[in-house]
């Protein structure tokens, strides 16, 4: 496994573009899945350092995602985002079950490339961008 790797889970097309994008710029290998159930079949198969899963999506959403990635490969680390409003205790819940940092949308750039390289980096976040 590349220690550079990041799958990225979100139902919305644009958002994962967006992502891999940007990733891929700062010099991230990225794969995407367009949902829960398919994330954790590539996650399977070839196995990342990182993965990125947004909190809502039809099907498993991401807090199913990171609790089955946390039992299946406790080493990866996950990073689960937001946009919906009032998700405060969803995104505690990712913590619990597994998640290394929370974010909730939107987010910068900046904010996105530092919470990527401080979570594979295995940092504390200082401050958590709170919802």
């Amino acid at each position: 496994m590349n220690l550079r790797s990041i799958l990225i889970i979100d139902d919305d097309g644009q958002v994962r573009a967006f992502l891999r994008k940007v990733l891929e710029e700062a010099g991230y290998l990225v794969t995407e899945a367009p949902n829960g159930q398919e994330g954790l079949r590539q996650f399977r198969q070839a196995p990342t350092a990182l993965v990125i899963t947004d909190l809502f999506m039809p099907g498993r959403d991401g807090l199913e995602v990171t609790m089955t990635l946390h039992r299946e490969s406790p080493t990866v680390k996950i990073i689960v985002f937001t946009g919906g409003l009032g998700q405060r205790d969803f995104l505690g819940a990712a913590k619990l079950l597994g998640a290394h940092r929370t974010m909730k949308k939107p987010f910068t750039i900046p904010e996105l490339l530092d919470a990527v390289q401080q979570t594979l980096q295995g940092e504390t976040p200082s401050e958590e961008q709170r919802p």
